[in-house]
């Protein structure tokens, strides 16, 4: 969130959805009842797992990208209101297939997730303009009134940038850098009204600083200063506070929450030890067998790649390749030769990979994640995109989402790196246990029906 009342905005906005969701809920039961098309006793227990699926939902969502403020545009709206009546039906479908309660009616669910959508639509689209009315109504106000103080291009500057936020801020009175210089400060407030001080300490002496704040104080003002930094160089930074000591970090990413770790580690736990015992295991015998006819040597090929933080950790392949003839650095290309005899299939099926769940299952890798590069390609990858490192935050992977967009196989252009990266940086900064569900199911697909990229 940008602001704590931005922030507040948010949380308004979650409880008028629940609300909105109980009234049809309750509202739907009591009419089908009516017409003797459900018995209520079988709803009190899916009413309270659809509020905790919508909850669950709300507390996931990523808050620089799915910010639920009430007045999105209808795309939005509708992605948003896609999203929440998806986790509503799966957390109906769960509930259903546990419980084994054959009294709820597949006319209601159908019914429910259907008004609920256009409630939750209309909602993200109007609700912010409503609701601001109402308390306006009700007296409570969530405008604030800002009072400038810097040089005449810095004022301007910020008036530009808190327009988008008019909401919350409004600009009531700018004063120029000379007028605090010449005069003494507290003359210069005297004619201030509103709730927040903003100024640039860059600007001003500390001890000019120092006096706008304590002034600020006496009359009730609160100071905000902005990080200088942070505008120069037009990007994002967290705030962090140890005692007097307060620093910029980055923003937070998504999987540096301890919870969407564990989450995640414990989905790939899962998925690993089922695909190593019902796949990888199976298909040992076979691939050995190729290698007897074809290429004596070992079943497994071992290679250094870099993990996460930048860690060097051994990838586990099925080896398709003679063991005699192997260039680390040089990829694989269209009709190599290094490749073995009536194995070109496992690569094009991508089924060489396979044994990386036991990477997975090590902790070294993760189910969906950047893909990990030799050592040598990832000093030379840093040189064509400026965040690159931004990948190194989280385990690499089985698959991701470059390369259910077509990035996979050799690289030969600039572009080739950039796009990989770029996707990447997107998972990275975007991550949800939603769209690594989504990944795992196109990468099903993409291995299914291999790209050309595919060698």
């Amino acid at each position: 969130m940008i602001t704590r009342t931005a922030q507040d905005i948010y949380y308004t906005i979650c409880s008028i959805q629940f609300l909105l969701v109980g009234i049809v809920y309750v509202t739907l039961v009591i009419t089908l009842q009516s017409f003797w098309l459900i018995a209520s006793p079988a709803y009190s227990n899916l009413f309270l797992v659809i509020l905790i699926t919508l909850a669950v939902e709300a507390y996931s969502r990523h808050s620089n990208v799915h910010v639920n403020n009430g007045k999105e545009t209808s795309r939005t709206a509708a992605l948003l209101a896609t999203r929440q009546t998806l986790a509503i039906y799966a957390g109906i479908s769960v509930y259903m297939s546990i419980s084994r309660d054959y009294e709820i009616s597949r006319l209601f669910v159908l019914l429910f997730t259907l008004i609920v959508f256009i409630v939750l639509y209309l909602s993200h689209k109007y609700v912010q303009g409503y609701a601001i009315l109402l308390l306006k109504i009700l007296g409570i106000s969530t405008n604030q009134h800002v009072t400038l103080i810097g040089s005449r291009e810095w004022c301007h500057d910020i008036e530009i940038r808190l327009k988008q936020y008019s909401h919350f801020l409004t600009v009531i009175n700018v004063i120029d850098k000379q007028l605090i210089v010449e005069h003494t400060t507290s003359s210069m407030f005297h004619n201030i009204n509103g709730n927040i001080v903003m100024f640039s300490a860059r600007e001003f002496s500390e001890n000019i600083s120092r006096e706008i704040i304590s002034i600020a104080d006496r009359k009730g003002l609160n100071c905000w200063i902005p990080v200088e930094l942070s505008r120069q160089l037009n990007r994002r930074f967290d705030v962090e506070n140890f005692d007097c000591l307060t620093l910029l970090t980055p923003p937070g990413l998504p999987l540096q929450k301890i919870h969407n770790r564990t989450v995640k580690r414990m989905m790939d736990i899962c998925l690993s030890v089922a695909a190593i015992v019902l796949i990888v295991i199976p298909l040992m015998p076979i691939i050995w067998l190729i290698h007897l006819i074809s290429s004596r040597g070992s079943l497994f090929y071992r290679q250094t790649r870099v993990g996460r933080n930048g860690d060097h950790f051994t990838i586990y392949k099925f080896r398709s390749m003679h063991e005699h003839n192997f260039n680390q650095e040089q990829q694989a290309t269209d009709g190599d030769s290094r490749i073995i005899r009536h194995a070109s299939w496992l690569r094009k099926y991508s089924i060489d990979e396979l044994p990386q769940f036991i990477n997975v299952l090590r902790g070294e890798m993760s189910i969906i994640g950047p893909r990990p590069h030799l050592p040598q390609h990832e000093r030379k990858f840093e040189d064509f995109h400026e965040l690159y490192g931004t990948r190194r935050f989280v385990r690499p992977g089985l698959s991701g989402l470059a390369q259910i967009h077509g990035f996979r196989g050799e690289i030969k252009y600039e572009q080739d790196i950039r796009g990989r990266a770029d996707h990447d940086l997107f998972y990275v900064k975007h991550w949800s246990l939603w769209l690594d569900v989504k990944i795992v199911f196109l990468t099903i697909f993409a291995v299914l029906f291999p790209s050309k990229n595919a060698r």
